[in-house]
């Protein structure tokens, strides 16, 4: 989205948004069967070790 307006952007995110009820219909049906799976998949994986995170104090001032 580089290179557009704010009120471009705000369009392009919407555009790409789905409708609510669509969203829902999904999760609807969603089975055991679907999270089991997908839980079972995660669990299966090695962990990553992610080298580069900020201490509470770092991401805690930009909110104050």
């Amino acid at each position: 989205m580089e290179g557009l307006r704010k009120e471009e952007m705000v369009e392009k995110r919407d555009d790409l948004r789905k409708p609510v009820e669509q969203f829902l219909k999904a999760v609807d049906e969603l089975q055991l069967k679907d999270i089991t799976e997908f839980a079972s998949e995660i669990i299966s994986k090695p962990l990553k070790m992610v080298l580069s995170v900020p201490i509470y104090d770092t991401v805690s001032s930009k909110f104050c």
